[in-house]
């Protein structure tokens, strides 16, 4: 049984509001809830403290490092809120016998969302547009049309598939590159696999949905981009570390790449002098793809399963290092 445990939540402040429900279901299940609301993460030294007695972590913007999982002396599971885990070492929690989890799919809508929102202003000088008219000067900004044009996937996943659905409802043509084959799904909407240098050589678009890992950290630098179309675009709302950033600003400089829509950082918050804020035609948003009240209710109420389950002896929803569950399963 649970009763007595303790689960620790560390998540951006903005998102205490919609996550009533994750506290509602680790209480009534018998857990201690310590929750911190910060936009940059526990420090190390905070965390330390607070792990020590906790059996579970709802993980957001900290980062774990094996000193943390050795600190969590009851630890047994870190859930994280959503997707991406490149902020956990999870070879030090697979050493201690911490499990990790993540929520695949409770943030897909938003993400993809977005990555089309940012298409959708990049080819039609949205951003732009709006600084003209607060300086009353309505002179037609040329865009361009979606439809006819080709959106190259990175990374066909949960979010992938969503973005893809979107683009073909805006008539565009969607190829894409995923380790992973979803052949029913391809041929049911009409998209084709291909190798990632089609996809630089083919599209008019390219969006990016995959996990940053050491095989992706770097994926796009100067000699894919040298492979891309004249005048592509780019958008990337996966994680920052997958394209060059210096790369891609000289491309954006040349006019290589026509435009980007960046909504993750290789440092986050970027600084003052990042590169990318020299380079024209970028539209930034605040990495915050996953952000709608939604998607931050289902992750929460999904992490908040995950540490339930593993505590009572059950599978998670996903398991990243699935070994360590052969000592909770009853």
């Amino acid at each position: 049984m649970a009763d007595g445990k303790k689960v620790l939540i560390s998540l951006p402040i903005n998102f205490e509001q919609y996550m009533g429900t994750t506290k509602g279901i680790l209480e009534s299940n018998g857990f201690e809830v310590d929750d911190y609301w910060n936009d940059t993460g526990l420090p190390k030294e905070e965390l330390i403290k607070l792990i020590e007695d906790k059996d579970g972590f709802i993980v957001g913007l900290d980062k774990i490092d094996e000193d943390v999982v050795k600190a969590g002396k009851k630890l047994k599971v870190l859930s994280k809120h959503g997707i991406g885990t490149d902020n956990i070492n999870i070879p030090a929690a697979t050493k201690h016998g911490v499990v990790v989890c993540n929520t695949p799919g409770s943030n897909s809508n938003a993400v993809a969302d977005l990555a089309l929102g940012l298409i959708i202003c990049l080819a039609r000088n949205i951003f732009e547009a709006d600084t003209s008219v607060r300086k009353s000067d309505l002179t037609p900004y040329i865009g361009i049309e979606l439809e006819g044009k080709t959106l190259g996937i990175i990374g066909l996943g949960h979010i992938g598939k969503k973005v893809a659905l979107r683009a073909r409802a805006f008539g565009m043509k969607v190829i894409a590159d995923d380790p992973v084959l979803d052949n029913e799904f391809a041929v049911k909407n009409g998209i084709k696999y291909v190798s990632k240098e089609e996809i630089y050589k083919q599209s008019d678009f390219i969006t990016i949905h995959t996990p940053l890992t050491n095989e992706t950290h770097g994926l796009i630098k100067e000699k894919e981009i040298t492979l891309m179309k004249d005048g592509c675009y780019i958008v990337n709302t996966a994680r920052g570390g997958i394209v060059d950033e210096k790369a891609l600003a000289d491309a954006l400089k040349s006019g290589k790449i026509a435009g980007a829509g960046i909504d993750v950082f290789s440092v986050e918050p970027p600084l003052a002098d990042y590169v990318l804020f020299q380079a024209p035609n970028i539209v930034f948003s605040t990495h915050m793809g996953g952000s709608t009240p939604d998607a931050i209710k289902r992750a929460g109420e999904l992490a908040a399963k995950n540490i339930i389950n593993v505590i009572n002896g059950k599978k998670p929803l996903n398991a990243l290092n699935p070994e360590t569950l052969e000592g909770y399963l009853k």
